[in-house]
């Protein structure tokens, strides 16, 4: 069983950082969705960083999948949607907040 690139990428990240798998999604997430909108300019409550975020955890699990099933031939879905739950699940409450309270208006 060979693993690719992107597999080696994160299991050196989980060895460099200590940090589960989970946390490791959950800080991306957040990353991801700061960095977009810092980089686009956008307010917490534009729909865009939460989208980008989405986006990027589906297309890693989609990744994810097509590993899994070059190597062990079968996906495990469960897995993949737990992690993109773990990876949306801050920015989205963030994004709420932002969105449709006044918790971030000064």
């Amino acid at each position: 069983m060979e693993i690719s690139a992107i597999q080696s990428i994160k299991l050196t990240l989980i060895q460099i950082t200590n940090l589960s798998r989970d946390a490791l999604h959950v800080y991306a997430g957040m990353a991801i969705f700061l960095a977009t909108a810092f980089v686009l300019r956008k307010k917490l409550k534009s729909p865009i960083p939460w989208l980008v975020v989405f986006a990027s955890a589906c297309i890693m699990e989609a990744i994810d999948a097509v590993d899994a099933l070059r190597s062990y031939g079968h996906w495990w879905a469960r897995e993949s949607a737990h992690d993109i739950v773990n990876t949306i699940f801050w920015p989205t409450v963030i994004f709420v907040l932002a969105r449709w309270t006044r918790v971030f208006n000064r």
